[in-house]
Formats: C-alpha cells, sequence, structure tokens
C-alpha cells in the first residue's frame, strides 16, 4: 500500500501563456495510520507555487494543496509540441515521493511553429 495517494496520478496544464497564472487543486490522503508531516517542493521554484508548501495530514484523511503555475519567461519549444515536465518532491520522515507535471506553452504544437 503507498502510504500517500495523490490525485489526479499528475496535473496537466496547456496552452500556457507567459504571465498568467494557471492554478489546480491536488487531493492528497494519509493512508497510513499515524499522522503523517511533510513538504512538496517543485523542481522549479519560479514556475510553481504550491499551497500549502508544508502540511501535516491526520490518519486516513486527506487535504488539497493548490498548485499554480506562472512563466515569466518565455521558453524553447520541444520538437513536435511535446510538453514540459517538472517534477515535485513531496518528502516526510516516512517517505519520499516524485510527482510529475505537465505543461504545455501556448503554440507549443502548432505546425507553422515546429520549424522546419
Amino acid at each position: 500500500m503507498d502510504p500517500l495517494t495523490i490525485f489526479p496520478e499528475s496535473l496537466e496544464f496547456q496552452d500556457v501563456r507567459q504571465n498568467q497564472g494557471y492554478c489546480q487543486t491536488l487531493t492528497l490522503t494519509n493512508e497510513l495510520h499515524t499522522a503523517v508531516a511533510f513538504r512538496i517542493r517543485p523542481s522549479n521554484g519560479d514556475r510553481f507555487k504550491v499551497e500549502p508548501a508544508t502540511l501535516t495530514i491526520p490518519a486516513g484523511e486527506h487535504r488539497e494543496v493548490q498548485v499554480t503555475l506562472r512563466l515569466s519567461k518565455p521558453l524553447a519549444r520541444k520538437k513536435g509540441g511535446a510538453p514540459h515536465r517538472d517534477t515535485f518532491h513531496i518528502k516526510s520522515d516516512f517517505f519520499e515521493r516524485n510527482y510529475n507535471v505537465l505543461f504545455t506553452p501556448l503554440g507549443a504544437g502548432d505546425k507553422k511553429n515546429d520549424g522546419p
């Protein structure tokens, strides 16, 4: 049994514009028989904000966490419009886990922007 259930299994932001905020919610469920305190740290703190970033979830309960994405500078396009990926690190005294977040800048999949 996984000590922490995260819903959805991954986040995906599409058609992301520079300097606009995009927010989604994660639901974290503590599957252990004891309270768990942990910290969520995005690999790129300039792009992502997590609130709350530290929290304690009692045994068998769940909490919601808000994830906000804001691109402050343009990103290089990925070939074929593939999404960019960032990883969030979730750490407690009982476990460590990575969580993937995908995002696609606006126009990344346009044929005219894919190059020759």
